[in-house]
């Protein structure tokens, strides 16, 4: 792991997820949303579950049946068990990162009672070798926990030689070497990933947070990101990937604005509209006012989920394992500081 360094937030750094997010009654799953991202963006790549290799069954020695032998007596009906839900595996957000109180902010949920193996990245450079403009030249990438946990930075990904082979083992380095990772193992809690750019750089970056293991007791409930939402390239754009089982999953994304006002943020954008995009970039759903549909704006407050003003946005989708994205931007192309937030609800 990069070297930590107990550092109190530096001065001027937002505090770790400054939006409370409001805990819905039973287990949050906020779920971020990896959907290949329209206008060249790229999606993050999910990571690939090895498929164990079949083992051969052993033929069975032919035995003879005993004269008599009884019938055997009928199995009685298996009840049948329900399909898990989908999880999230890889939840990334694609942001326009500035200085001050609005570089990125990336919040994240763990939930369950194991920690979780995980692979967070700090993309720039390489983004241009996808069509996008204004990238952040040299990212740097912070981790902020819950009280206790030490802070850990990096700057350039192969900083650290037993970072750099942890990072490596993984497959999905970043392609730069200007880029950041950390390779980390993290108890249930919430956390936050702030990107910047070294020396105050500003630009398009990717936050990035993939599950390195999936078969445990744990799983991202939650992902929310904060950053300045202007127009064109520059709205932002959370992807997040569904996997590891085949059932359905209920998913509520949220496009928060105005309410962050009441938390100090300062610039917030007025009036927030909300976009989810399958994986071959078609709307499945859009959302500019959260109670312009009755059905929709029942299941936002059932789960406790309700943004807490009506120029607010909220869509809630039950989706199958796949790639999806959420895209935030302002109406008539307004802009300020937002948040996007991804929850995973499990089974419908």
């Amino acid at each position: 792991s990069p070297t930590p360094v107990t550092t109190p937030t530096p001065p001027g750094t937002p505090s770790p997820t400054p939006v409370t997010t409001p805990t819905p009654p039973g287990t949050p799953s906020p779920t971020p949303v990896t959907t290949p991202t329209p206008a060249g963006t790229p999606s993050p790549t999910p990571v690939t579950t090895p498929t164990p290799p079949v083992t051969p069954s052993p033929t069975p020695a032919i035995t003879p049946t005993p004269a008599g032998t009884a019938s055997p007596t009928p199995a009685g009906t298996r009840t049948p068990v329900p399909t898990p839900a989908a999880q999230s595996l890889n939840l990334s957000t694609r942001l326009r990162a500035q200085t001050g109180d609005n570089v990125g902010i990336g919040g994240f949920i763990i939930t369950g009672t194991a920690a979780k193996h995980l692979l967070l990245r700090a993309i720039g450079p390489s983004l241009a070798q996808a069509g996008v403009p204004n990238v952040l030249a040299d990212p740097v990438l912070e981790l902020h926990g819950p009280t206790g946990f030490t802070t850990i930075t990096n700057n350039d990904w192969r900083d650290d030689p037993a970072q750099e082979a942890a990072i490596l083992a993984t497959g999905i380095p970043p392609t730069n070497n200007l880029e950041s990772a950390i390779d980390v193992s993290l108890n249930p809690g919430s956390y936050t990933a702030i990107v910047r750019g070294r020396n105050n750089g500003i630009g398009v970056g990717l936050i990035e947070v993939y599950d390195l293991s999936q078969a445990v007791s744990a799983k991202l409930g939650n992902i929310s990101t904060r950053a300045f939402v202007s127009t064109g390239n520059d709205i932002v754009i959370a992807g997040f990937l569904l996997g590891g089982n085949s059932g359905a999953d209920l998913v509520i994304v949220r496009g928060i604005g105005p309410s962050l006002s009441a938390l100090g943020v300062a610039n917030v954008m007025a009036n927030p509209t909300l976009e989810l995009r399958d994986g071959n970039g078609a709307v499945l759903r859009a959302s500019n006012d959260w109670q312009e549909d009755p059905a929709q704006a029942a299941v936002l407050t059932a789960a406790g989920l309700a943004p807490t003003n009506q120029l607010e946005s909220g869509i809630a989708a039950i989706l199958s394992p796949g790639a999806y994205t959420a895209l935030l931007s302002g109406v008539d192309n307004g802009i300020g500081v937002g948040l996007v937030e991804v929850y995973d609800r499990g089974a419908p």
